[in-house]
């Protein structure tokens, strides 16, 4: 009530914004006890005192530095594997900073300064593309995950895209959908390589295999209104790029009643 207040908001939309910070590990909500900061953001503010702890042990400190959501399944498959490879000597503190991309650079600066090592999916805003090529310059190990930029010569682990849209359409096509749709943004937008480029790509690449018709959609309104209109020949399927446009795509669903 005193946020709503103070805000000029309703009730509703506090909820909605506190339980969307809930899911993401930014507060934690408890019965009869109020908000109070996640337990994640606690983690957080103390790494780089655990990381100097690590070093003095001297165990090397690798920050796995992501602009995704920490709760994305693909984050944690990642940073589960690197654990798993990692020998004892090596620790990982997990960083991502979803939530305010422009302080991205600083966040990157201070992992550099607090770690031996960065794992890292890039997002590529010109401030960090810069550092990322100072980095390289002064042989700073760095690794890209899942994406990486044509002109930067650096360790590259990659994710099987293209296999991975396959699998989830052969799934789909099989159980007989044949109007299948591709949610993603403007793919126009892309990096010369990216994750998101490679799945759309896979898309597109399938449908015109099965000889189907593609449906792309750019926005959660743009699905909404398909279903909404009754169109012929409607889609029965929708394939999202990632998890979170899934989730959000979900909310909007259930909003407009569909």
């Amino acid at each position: 009530t005193e946020i709503s207040a103070e805000l000029q908001i309703s009730r509703m939309t506090v909820l909605r914004t506190l339980r969307r910070m809930e899911k993401e590990g930014i507060v934690e909500c408890r019965k009869r006890s109020g908000t109070f900061v996640g337990k994640f953001m606690l983690f957080q503010s103390t790494a780089p005192a655990f990381a100097g702890k690590m070093r003095s042990r001297r165990k090397k400190v690798i920050t796995f530095f992501s602009p995704e959501p920490h709760e994305s399944e693909f984050v944690k498959d990642i940073f589960d594997g690197a654990s798993a490879v990692l020998e004892d000597d090596f620790t990982i503190i997990k960083h991502h900073y979803h939530v305010d991309k422009s302080h991205e650079g600083e966040e990157f600066s201070k992992a550099i300064a607090s770690s031996d090592g960065i794992l890292l999916i890039p997002s590529y805003p010109a401030e960090l593309r810069f550092m990322i090529h100072q980095a390289l310059n002064n042989r700073y190990p760095l690794v890209f995950v899942d994406r990486y930029m044509d002109d930067m010569c650096c360790n590259y682990v990659g994710v099987n895209n293209t296999e991975a849209i396959f699998t989830v359409m052969n799934r789909l096509y099989d159980s007989g959908h044949r109007e299948i749709g591709f949610y993603c943004v403007e793919p126009e937008h892309y990096f010369a390589y990216s994750s998101a480029k490679m799945r759309y790509e896979a898309y597109q690449l399938f449908m015109k295999q099965k000889k189907l018709s593609p449906f792309l959609f750019k926005s959660p309104g743009a699905v909404v209104a398909h279903w909404q209109k009754q169109y012929r020949n409607q889609i029965s399927a929708l394939v999202c790029n990632n998890d979170k446009m899934a989730y959000d795509l979900c909310r909007v669903l259930q909003e407009a009643k569909i």
